[in-house]
């Protein structure tokens, strides 16, 4: 999932560059995407969490080089963790080897999880 959008333009505000904010964040998150998908209303995830007895899993993975990454990386992070706090029973498993589409790039890590997950 993206962090709450109020709340990651803030904090990737501290670390990338108005250029790069414009198009990597907020363009991002009206629709610019590979599904196009408009998501402004993240900020529901905060003012609408997950009831306690609901388990899940956020996995993160950011597998990237360059100074970019090196930068918005423990940011984001930083902020994908907080979504596993939003639950009682949420928890956060970072993937470092992983690419954005972490069940094609680590496909055992995530059927693990799924099967924790059903335990």
């Amino acid at each position: 999932p993206v962090p709450p959008y109020t709340s990651w333009l803030a904090q990737a505000a501290k670390v990338e560059t108005p250029e790069e904010l414009q198009s990597n964040e907020v363009e991002f998150f009206e629709g610019v995407n590979e599904e196009r998908v408009d998501l402004r209303d993240t900020d529901l995830m905060v003012d609408e969490p997950t009831t306690d007895d609901l388990p899940f899993v956020i996995m993160f993975a950011e597998d990237c080089p360059g100074d970019f990454c090196d930068r918005i990386r423990p940011v984001l992070a930083s902020a994908t963790k907080a979504l596993a706090n939003l639950g009682a029973r949420g928890t956060f498993v970072a993937v470092p080897s992983a690419g954005h589409e972490i069940f094609a790039t680590d496909l055992a890590t995530v059927r693990e999880q799924i099967l924790q997950l059903l335990q």
